[in-house]
């Protein structure tokens, strides 16, 4: 049993399912052991010169020989074709070949490249030899069969496919970048209007922290300098008081009074120029912000300017 394996060159192909059969794959009839074979469908049926040009599964065909409707982004594959089928209207055969389309033996395995299996009971459009070998064995109804050109199948060598596609695969994204280019302006345009906005709110925001942040210095500093003078006034009272007080038994030669006032005073300093440390902290990273926002826009700017000079060439 032979198994001809769908290599669409629009992607990589890695649809297992595609490689499950449905049944034993036929041998190719012969007009003089299996004449029936070569008869019309029964009903309505689609004959093979009535299909759409492009129909296939080679590298460069473009229509989905299931529901005969042109490829498209999440249809790439007739396996995996969930529409109604183009031919008898139904949806009862996805994944299988249609028994109401009559088509070459040839068309099979060199558009759709795989033989048609015993159940899927489809009926083949006799070529032009098959049809004078047909009428030879004392078929007259053979006679009405008018050949098609389309039943002639052309081989196209695989450098011609691949250059084929590439030169198609071109155009279509030149046709997409170009049907784009306006959304994507606008877009890039408002992003740029939001990043501006937002920089001159930052702006404005790091004027307000800044002049905050000078009017918080000034204060600090001047309640360290207040500070600095009460404990120089502290230290100078302990230093008269340790004069008049007798040293203790573990050399301590302030009050208890004095002493606490000291470390009030000192611990208040120090509160201070932690104070004065995490403004001045704060200012360092609203400035490191503020480079990055002016960066960003100009960034932005000539950004801007690229993107201009692409679209006008």
């Amino acid at each position: 049993m032979t198994h001809i394996m769908d290599r669409r060159a629009s992607h990589s192909w890695n649809d297992r399912s595609y490689l499950r059969q449905t049944g034993q794959s036929m041998i190719r009839p012969k007009p003089e052991k299996d004449p029936d074979r070569f008869r019309q469908p029964r009903g309505h049926f689609v004959d093979q010169v009535d299909l759409p040009p492009g129909v296939g599964v080679r590298p460069g065909d473009k229509i989905c020989p299931h529901c005969l409707e042109p490829y498209d982004i999440g249809h790439t594959s007739w396996k995996t074709c969930r529409s109604r089928c183009g031919c008898c209207k139904t949806y009862d055969h996805q994944g299988k070949y249609c028994g109401q389309r009559w088509v070459s033996w040839s068309f099979y395995t060199g558009t759709l490249l795989r033989e048609p299996c015993h159940d899927e009971n489809v009926q083949i459009r006799p070529t032009e030899d098959e049809v004078k070998r047909l009428v030879a064995a004392g078929h007259t109804w053979a006679r009405e069969i008018l050949p098609s050109e389309t039943t002639k199948m052309l081989k196209i060598r695989a450098q011609d496919e691949r250059i084929l596609y590439n030169s198609e695969h071109t155009v279509k994204r030149q046709v997409n970048d170009a049907a784009v280019v306006p959304a994507r302006t606008a877009h890039l345009e408002a992003m740029n209007q939001l990043l501006r906005e937002k920089s001159d709110a930052t702006a404005s925001e790091l004027k307000d922290v800044k002049a905050k942040f000078n009017q918080e210095k000034q204060n600090l500093v001047a309640e360290i300098g207040r500070l600095h003078e009460r404990l120089q006034r502290a230290e100078e009272n302990a230093g008269h008081a340790a004069a008049e007080k007798v040293t203790t038994h573990n050399g301590q030669h302030l009050s208890k009074e004095t002493r606490t006032l000291i470390y009030y005073y000192r611990s208040k300093a120090e509160s201070a120029e932690e104070k004065a440390k995490e403004a001045e902290k704060r200012a360092n990273e609203a400035n490191t912000l503020l480079e990055k926002v002016r960066k960003r826009i100009k960034e932005m700017g000539l950004f801007d300017r690229v993107w201009n000079h692409l679209v006008k060439d």
